[in-house]
């Protein structure tokens, strides 16, 4: 007899529509469901998003990864929230964070920036 899962596992979730880049991070017990789950998320289709399992990422289950894990110890990059270049931890040491809310990150350059859209 096989025991059914019932650990969540970390998903990342992206369209499939040529733009790779990650969209969110959730936790299912199957890529079916997390698809499901990012539908209702972001209103994307079920169609038309793809699920990645990402083991290293279980650690942060059940609420999820910050975006600043995120950004420095997982090599995501995120829109400066000023003036829109993609903030990666390699070339923006100074990067700062506010709020750690994945789904509406407030994620800057600099200081500069930050200063410049309060």
């Amino acid at each position: 007899m096989t025991r059914a899962n019932t650990t969540p596992h970390a998903y990342v979730l992206r369209y499939r529509n040529g733009y790779n880049e990650p969209c969110a991070v959730v936790y299912a017990l199957t890529a079916k469901a997390a698809r499901q789950q990012f539908g209702r998320i972001d209103g994307a289709s079920y169609i038309s998003t793809e699920a990645d399992r990402r083991e290293e990422l279980d650690v942060y289950a059940p609420s999820g990864p910050t975006v600043t894990d995120l950004l420095t110890r997982h090599s995501w990059h995120f829109e400066c929230h000023a003036c829109a270049e993609f903030v990666t931890r390699e070339r923006h040491p100074e990067a700062i964070v506010e709020g750690e809310d994945p789904d509406a990150p407030k994620v800057y350059c600099n200081a500069t920036c930050k200063a410049a859209r309060p």
